[in-house]
């Protein structure tokens, strides 16, 4: 399963073509399929690409793939994209309602992890199209029922996120993915008005906030040294912000998640194995320097994010594609995400061992591994989705 969301001791996850919301403590799961398209020209190919038995036939040869992302709002109000197809739910994911599509451009997976958040009582989700449409980021007054374009830019390839930021009442947003369409900024009165743009030291994934400042991984598997970026919030009004580099990685920093624990604050960030050769790069680096390593990391506020520690790793799985250079293969990552009630959840995909599960580590145990430094600490599992809530060890 794909682990979307976390909330006060709730897991909002995908399976195929069902959602499914469990819950541990009252060992209580909701499965819950979204409606497919109508007709068989478009239903057909819908369910083969995206359903639990499409995948499973062609992990072998491609690896697995994430086609859905699903997003607590709130207990009730849930948004979920499966492929081009966003859904909402007003029941707590009991049932589900197609409100719309994505361009066409869309990758399989429609969106990325970063795409929705709510922001001063409205919801947006920042669109990820490959091709020639304009970057959107889209809003919504109505708890998702309906959406409108918020804003379009002609200059940039997609944006990466929209985010609201824990500390501040700023909405952020970044986008990608050559230098002169990388950019991280802020969405003011429905402008998008980046802060630092032209280079690929700004072209993140996701962006992790802490009272402090404004965290991201640099994406670019082409590039020989993939550094992590802190950028301290006293340099935000600077006309050219400059970047710390606080730290380094085999893989890109895809997802990032923060939180508070003991009185400091930490980052957890998922390096991703990437596969297959990024179209932008330019034509001197042509190439993918990636290793198959899937590695969860974190650093925190005790020595300014100074030192980085290994929480887990994971190898990308070996399949057919590996051997045979035309057939097209998937990357490894580790989605995450914290809630105070789990601790830090991770949820690896593509990956020769623990593939698909939600493994847990409590928050003091990330704290402890920081404090002790090793660089590998155990995390405990759900050994599967429909015994999770009787299996799930606090």
């Amino acid at each position: 399963m794909h682990l979307g969301d976390a909330r006060d001791g709730t897991l909002y996850c995908t399976s195929g073509l069902e959602s499914v919301v469990v819950n541990p403590a009252d060992r209580t799961e909701v499965r819950s399929r979204f409606p497919s398209p109508p007709g068989a020209s478009d239903r057909v190919p819908f369910e083969t690409l995206h359903s639990s038995l499409g995948k499973s036939l062609l992990a072998p040869v491609t690896g697995r793939y994430q086609s859905s992302n699903l997003w607590a709002l709130s207990a009730e109000s849930l948004l979920a994209n499966v492929g081009p197809r966003v859904y909402r739910s007003g029941d707590g994911g009991r049932s589900w309602t197609h409100v719309l599509d994505l361009p066409p451009s869309s990758p399989p997976k429609g969106l990325l992890p970063s795409s929705v958040c709510r922001h001063d009582g409205a919801v947006y989700l920042s669109e990820y199209a490959l091709s020639d449409e304009p970057g959107r980021i889209r809003v919504s007054d109505d708890d998702g029922r309906s959406w409108s374009v918020l804003l379009e830019r002609d200059d940039v390839r997609h944006f990466h996120g929209v985010y609201t930021d824990p500390y501040g009442e700023t909405l952020w947003a970044n986008t990608g993915d050559r230098d002169d369409e990388s950019s991280i900024g802020v969405v003011v009165d429905g402008r998008y008005e980046p802060l630092g743009s032209g280079s690929q030291a700004w072209r993140g994934v996701q962006l992790g906030f802490t009272p402090e400042a404004v965290f991201w991984g640099k994406d670019a598997s082409f590039a020989a040294e993939k550094p992590i970026y802190k950028l301290p919030r006293e340099r935000l009004s600077e006309p050219n912000p400059v970047p710390d580099v606080v730290g380094t990685t085999e893989g890109v920093l895809f997802y990032v998640e923060t939180v508070e624990h003991g009185g400091e604050h930490y980052v957890v960030g998922s390096a991703s194995s990437q596969t297959g050769i990024d179209s932008t790069a330019p034509p001197d680096r042509r190439q993918n320097t990636c290793s198959r390593e899937v590695r969860v990391l974190v650093a925190s506020s005790a020595d300014d994010y100074g030192s980085w520690h290994e929480l887990c790793s994971f190898e990308r799985r070996r399949t057919l594609g590996d051997v045979l250079p035309r057939v097209p293969t998937t990357d490894a990552h580790a989605f995450v995400r914290v809630d105070p009630e789990l601790g830090l959840l991770i949820n690896p995909c593509n990956t020769s061992t623990r593939d698909g599960r939600v493994l847990r580590m409590p928050l003091s145990r990330v704290a402890e591994t920081v404090e002790s430094g090793p660089t590998h600490a155990p995390s405990r599992p759900f050994s599967s989705v429909r015994d999770a809530a009787k299996r799930f060890v606090r």
